[in-house]
């Protein structure tokens, strides 16, 4: 759309979801200090907006209100605020226990997430083409959906904790050249992996019982897979449809990984 700037005047409480969805043109917004809720996907692909300050007064931010947007720099949260806070622009819960959203454009490479996170919220880091690696602490049991999706040039993931799930798309159109599942993964979800385009080899421990649709779909350069289990514990594990590139990929059994 056209729109460049929008002020949101005082007495607004609420933003719906979706309210500025698409508005690729918006580079200045000004939220208002009585607003109390930020719908989801409020402000989802708004690829000009560079950076966004929360008033103290809000409470409540929805799924993704800031994500896919390619410019942003900063995610700044008034110092009154008693739900969230921001730090070196990215944004967390107040006790700084759940990561929601790392702005798209943000300086550096790479990012340790603080070891205090247990949960990153869906779609976290999505879009955030200059990481090529970053560290999960060991709280975080649950790599969420979305949540590295189109981080076009990480290339690099070091996992702390002892994850037990892969949420949809969480690395979809990925820099890896490999992959280790962690130990006590039970479950990849859809499009865990899909569009890998570099992807050559996974590692896959005997924990993974469920391997869902599309998981590894268009990652055309799958050659390898090195299972920790046998055969049969292989053959035993739900592998859905579209996972072909997994499948006719050469199984290496009781496998560690490539030597």
């Amino acid at each position: 759309t056209g729109l460049t700037s929008v002020i949101i005047e005082n007495g607004v409480k609420y933003l719906g979801e979706y309210v500025f969805w698409d508005c690729t043109s918006l580079s200045s917004v000004i939220l208002p200090n009585t607003l109390l809720s930020i719908g989801k996907y409020a402000f989802y692909r708004c690829n000009a907006l560079t950076n966004i300050v929360i008033p103290d007064s809000v409470t409540t931010i929805q799924q993704m209100a800031f994500q896919c947007n390619p410019a942003l720099e900063s995610i700044t949260v008034e110092s009154g605020n008693t739900k969230y806070v921001s730090e070196n622009g990215i944004l967390f819960s107040n006790d700084k226990t759940v990561l929601y959203c790392y702005p798209a454009k943000k300086a550096g490479t790479s990012y340790i997430i603080p070891d205090s996170v247990a949960t990153i919220a869906d779609g976290a880091f999505n879009g955030c083409a200059e990481l090529t690696n970053i560290t999960i602490p060991t709280k975080v049991t649950t790599i969420p959906s979305y949540g590295f999706m189109d981080c076009t040039g990480l290339a690099s993931i070091t996992i702390l904790g002892n994850v037990v799930s892969i949420g949809m798309y969480a690395f979809r159109n990925t820099a890896f050249t490999s992959v280790t599942i962690p130990d006590g993964v039970r479950t990849i979800q859809n499009g865990a992996f899909h569009s890998c385009s570099n992807l050559t080899s996974v590692t896959i421990p005997n924990s993974v019982t469920y391997i869902r649709n599309y998981a590894f779909n268009a990652s055309l350069k799958m050659k390898d897979v090195y299972y920790a289990g046998t055969e049969a514990q292989w053959s035993a594990i739900t592998i859905d449809s579209d996972n072909e590139v997994l499948t006719s990929a050469t199984i290496h059994y009781n496998s560690s990984g490539a030597s």
